[in-house]
């Protein structure tokens, strides 16, 4: 038979609405109780911290000297794996009113651009995956010395002030070998320090990511560090968190929360998420 033809308009969420149509009558109630669950965020202690630090970094990040902003600054996220580093950090950049889109009649300026290295990752391909991310048309092999001396340029066109870069700890790979690492840094502070249009980082990732913003004296000057510490269910505000957590859960998902949270459930969810 001939193979079916290829529909460009058949968007993602209507392939997967179509998936999850095939499921039974009972999968498909399951599977909107875990969407509602998955849906909660439940806000803490240490949103607060890391909206109030975020704000001032970005504070610091607009003020001006003698007319010109200054470099680039680096918002630091760290984390053991299962932290909450990129939903944190995810969060408090679309929180905050600096960079909500903004539309104009040639279409909408977005102030910042998110990209997560999904593995070890050279500086050029980095260089080209931010490039790409911020609608830049590739026509044809750029070097790496080439892509770094384009980026900055492309940012100050598109009105980018901030680079989301998520589980940042496959860029430290390239911090081992001198060559590497010096290259590294250039490539950086070339984007913080473009004298028409310095560039901010947020970088998360796992707690390694710091070796980054000791690569030089400037990063480790203007960098901003939010550490996201595991939790200690032996304490009881912490443990009340996981309770609080739990009962939220439970009601998005229409469960009734008094067993579960009377149980050692609390302390059994907390070591599942690797506290």
């Amino acid at each position: 038979s001939n193979p079916p033809e290829w529909d460009d308009d058949f968007s993602d969420e209507e392939y997967l609405a179509e998936l999850a149509g095939r499921l039974s009558e009972d999968d498909r109630y399951v599977l909107e109780v875990l969407e509602r669950a998955k849906r909660v965020y439940v806000e803490c202690g240490r949103d607060i911290v890391a909206r109030k630090s975020f704000g001032g970094f970005v504070t610091d990040m607009l003020a001006k000297r003698d007319g010109r902003r200054d470099d680039g600054r680096i918002f630091v996220v760290t984390g053991e794996s299962g932290a909450g580093k990129t939903s944190i950090s995810k969060r408090i950049i679309a929180q905050h009113e600096v960079f909500k889109p903004i539309k104009r009649t040639f279409g909408t300026i977005y102030p910042t651009v998110y990209y997560s290295l999904m593995g070890p990752a050279t500086l050029k391909f980095l260089g080209l995956a931010i490039l790409k991310a911020i609608g830049y048309e590739i026509t044809r092999n750029l070097d790496q010395g080439e892509v770094w001396h384009i980026l900055p340029g492309q940012l100050h066109l598109r009105k980018v002030m901030l680079i989301h870069l998520d589980e940042t700890q496959h860029l430290v790979n390239l911090t081992k070998a001198d060559y590497d690492r010096e290259q590294l840094r250039k490539a950086l502070k070339g984007v913080m320090n473009y004298d028409a249009w310095p560039v901010s980082f947020v970088m998360s990732g796992m707690p390694e990511i710091t070796k980054i913003t000791k690569m030089d004296e400037q990063f480790e000057r203007r960098h901003t560090p939010l550490s996201l510490p595991d939790l200690d269910p032996a304490d009881p505000d912490e443990r009340a968190l996981v309770i609080r957590i739990t009962c939220e859960m439970c009601d998005a998902a229409g469960l009734d929360p008094t067993e579960a949270i009377s149980s050692d459930l609390p302390d059994r969810i907390a070591h599942a998420a690797r506290y």
